[in-house]
């Protein structure tokens, strides 16, 4: 046993007989909490009702604790099942199971938990414990105050709400211990792996319509601002009158003050309007600037704050009354798609991203990846892929059919697909079972089918979705990982990392690659640039530590990546690519370098750290 799973037995034996009947262990995905859970329970001797959040991971509780617990004699005997009512000593339900079984007749199966003789639960992934399950969980554990409660997860729900979370936390008790992905490394619970992202480029069908969207709120905004009803509707604005400045700081005639609270209710507006006058060369007065409580350099003009503008201007301002100049601005902006029901919308970052996030240039970006994965590790390849959706009838989008099908078209071999209701493998793989619509009850032998092919080599690309196969799903021979997915939350996000950092016994020098998709867009430039992806994926790497790509520091964030933030020519995007899947085909450097970091790091331990920029916050509301 590893030596923080010894740490965790003598942390029960202190919680749990002097605390509050509750251990709640945190630990990476693929750190073995399976197999600890199990030698919790053994180690309680009680009868245990197990859940989960899918039939995937039910079946493999059943299937650990029969590998690592039972002989063969031992097989046929009731040990695990299930059905609560056939009283086996581990019962594995799905929380999907138990929520429609409570929902049918809570005190129904509150009575065959009773008959059965359970005397503790363990909840498996238990950061989806929040809403409905939370609910169920809630109930059912309150009827059995004196039953412990085992509470697993890689990923404790940090970003939920604070109802959520103090909801999860009197359920699941407070964090015992919370171990760390370095700590599992050193302890060979986890394997060295190294994240990359790599860049793809969007097709021109897509370039042409980002070009389309861009160029309408740029046409606009040179038409804006080259409008000079506009600019002296707002010079004859009464924020510039000196009455009207006076009263905003003295405050001493409040009924006159209410018609200036605009500016005050909406700071967006005010930054907008004088964002606009700077461009516009229209004199700001220094007492105008103290409304937004800094004196700094005021943002360039651009369609965020043209918008802000626009929308305070025309529909929230009480005191613009130039409604030939409002309204010749509207009759634009209906024109050009830009206003629904009185909502600007001249910033279309979102609409860009969305086009980005599905762009077909990804078919390309995953065929790169796969292709120098292939070639690097031969036949020990055992590359994943998860997607979002199955996307059963859209080949050009991003989807597990359509990647799976674009891979065998590219001429790769030994290919998967592997969905909750859909299963296909490439021509060159005989395999017994049919194609597809296998019955859900045969569902487990499948995958139990199919983690023996990833084994022996026979299956060495699998593509499926992030539902059936991202949280959970116990495959360690994983040593490359491809998230063709939307940018998700640090829960989601971890976890589905957790299906290739898994170590092997069988491979200790295993080393794995998890690769990021990042969308470039060159639209106007003619060089690339991230695209909004970028802020989200930076977002997902504050959840997690890693190696740093130039150095021995384990670190988060996204700047270890070093990934580049300038504009790129297509030929230096190409450059990054190759470079990046050099990098990744060194497995032996990334291991050298996970080793000598450990041993540098050796008896320290994480630490957040919060950065303050010295500087005047500006201030979003006013005391007068």
């Amino acid at each position: 046993m590893h030596t923080y799973s010894k740490f965790l037995f003598k942390l029960r034996k202190e919680t749990i007989n002097l605390k509050d009947g509750k251990i709640h262990i945190v630990a990476a995905p693929g750190s073995g909490k399976t197999i600890l859970g199990l030698e919790l329970i053994r180690s309680e001797g009680f009868k245990t009702l197990v859940l989960s959040p899918s039939i995937a991971i039910r079946q493999q509780w059943m299937d650990r604790f029969a590998e690592a617990f039972l002989n063969k004699e031992q097989l046929d005997e009731n040990w695990c099942s299930e059905n609560i009512g056939d009283n086996a000593m581990i019962t594995s339900m799905t929380y999907q199971g138990l929520f429609a079984a409570m929902n049918d007749d809570p005190q129904g199966f509150i009575k065959k938990v009773k008959k059965a003789g359970i005397k503790s639960f363990c909840f498996d992934e238990a950061h989806h414990l929040k809403r409905q399950w939370w609910r169920v969980l809630d109930t059912l554990a309150n009827e059995f105050p004196e039953n412990i409660r085992i509470c697993l997860t890689a990923t404790p729900p940090y970003d939920c709400s604070s109802t959520e979370w103090n909801n999860y936390i009197n359920l699941c008790g407070d964090i015992d211990c919370e171990i760390s992905i370095p700590e599992l490394v050193k302890e060979k619970s986890l394997c060295p792996h190294q994240d990359y992202v790599y860049l793809s480029l969007p097709v021109q069908t897509e370039c042409s319509k980002i070009r389309k969207i861009k160029g309408t709120s740029k046409e606009f905004m040179a038409w804006l601002m080259a409008n000079d009803d506009l600019k002296e509707s707002v010079e004859s604005h009464p924020i510039f009158y000196k009455k009207a400045r006076k009263l905003l700081f003295d405050g001493k005639d409040t009924e006159k003050l209410d018609e200036w609270e605009v500016f005050l209710d909406y700071p967006d507006y005010l930054t907008g309007f004088l964002v606009y006058c700077k461009e516009a060369n229209i004199q700001i007065k220094k007492n105008l600037r103290r409304l937004m409580g800094t004196f700094e350099v005021l943002p360039k003009i651009n369609v965020y704050w043209m918008e802000k503008f626009l929308q305070g201007y025309l529909f929230l301002d009480p005191n613009v009354v130039d409604d030939d100049c409002k309204n010749s601005i509207i009759t634009r902006l209906k024109r050009d798609s830009l206003m629904i029901k009185n909502k600007l919308y001249l910033d279309k970052s979102k609409k860009i991203n969305k086009i980005l996030i599905k762009s077909q240039g990804k078919f390309e970006a995953i065929a790169d990846i796969v292709r120098s994965e292939s070639e690097e590790l031969g036949d020990e390849l055992r590359l994943l892929i998860l997607t979002d959706y199955i996307k059963k009838d859209a080949e050009k989008e991003i989807g597990a059919l359509p990647i799976y099908k674009y891979l065998k078209k590219k001429g790769f071999q030994n290919i998967c697909l592997l969905t909750g209701n859909y299963m296909e493998m490439s021509e060159d793989i005989v395999y017994e079972a049919s194609e597809g619509n296998e019955s859900k009850q045969s569902r487990p032998n499948v995958l139990s089918q199919v983690r023996d092919d990833i084994a022996s080599g026979k299956i060495k690309i699998i593509v499926g979705t992030v539902s059936y196969l991202g949280e959970g799903w116990d495959a360690p021979w994983i040593n490359s990982l491809i998230l063709a997915t939307t940018v998700r939350s640090y829960v989601s996000s971890n976890q589905m990392r957790g299906r290739a950092i898994r170590y092997l016994k069988d491979k200790p020098d295993k080393t794995s690659a998890i690769w990021h998709l990042l969308s470039m867009d060159n639209t106007f430039s003619g060089k690339y640039t991230a695209s909004e992806q970028i802020d989200e994926l930076a977002e997902r790497f504050t959840g997690f530590m890693g190696l740093s790509q130039d150095g021995n520091v384990i670190t988060n964030g996204i700047e270890r990546l070093n990934l580049p933030m300038n504009k790129l020519s297509k030929a230096e995007v190409a450059t990054y690519n190759d470079n990046v899947l050099n990098k990744a085909g060194n497995r032996r450097l990334i291991n050298k370098r996970w080793q000598n970091a450990l041993i540098l790091s050796d008896g320290s331990s994480a630490k957040e750290k919060v950065f303050v920029h010295r500087k005047v916050i500006v201030k979003n509301f006013h005391y007068y």
